[in-house]
């Protein structure tokens, strides 16, 4: 085998792996979007849920952004991957408002997910804190889910305060 041979085998070794990585994550994020909406009883059919795509940018300039007017993200489309934290980032909008109610309230917020010695990691928000979670079992997802709704709960609890919240929840007036 020549050089160049092993070093293209190399390549496509990595590539494969990094595919498979990307796939898991994805699947895992759409567990996430999923079963949050299940546990939720969001109705799917009404736009309640919208995808923000990050804009890759750190610090105070790092947000997640709607796509141009008259488009949405897909769930994929949207999905970023961060190679300084190793975690694909997708933001998250729910509309908590009938469409004919205006203007309308919602709350946005990043679901994080890598995978780490072949089991899901999530967090919610950047940074956020890091866990493992089995999607087979749904004790553990459902704690997941229901952390996600106390924390929207309390973005809306104090009105005086900023509308971006500690761990990444930004609401609506």
């Amino acid at each position: 085998m020549s050089k160049y041979q092993e070093m293209r085998e190399v390549a496509d070794t990595a590539r494969k792996g990094w595919i498979q990585y990307r796939d898991h994550c994805w699947g895992y994020m759409s567990l996430l979007v999923n079963g949050f909406m299940a546990y939720c009883e969001i109705p799917p059919d009404m736009n309640h849920i919208t995808f923000l795509k990050w804009n890759e940018d750190r610090g105070e300039e790092g947000k997640y952004k709607q796509a141009e007017e008259g488009m949405n993200y897909t769930l994929l489309g949207a999905t970023v991957f961060d190679s300084e934290d190793d975690y694909w980032h997708l933001g998250v909008c729910i509309t908590l408002t009938p469409p004919n109610v205006l203007p309308p309230q919602w709350v946005s917020f990043a679901l994080c997910v890598t995978e780490r010695d072949g089991k899901p990691m999530v967090k919610i928000g950047v940074p956020g804190k890091p866990r493992q979670i089995d999607f087979t079992d749904s004790e553990q997802c459902n704690a997941f889910y229901e952390s996600i709704v106390e924390n929207i709960k309390e973005s809306f609890r104090d009105s005086k305060k900023s509308s971006s919240k500690k761990i990444g929840f930004v609401v609506s007036p």
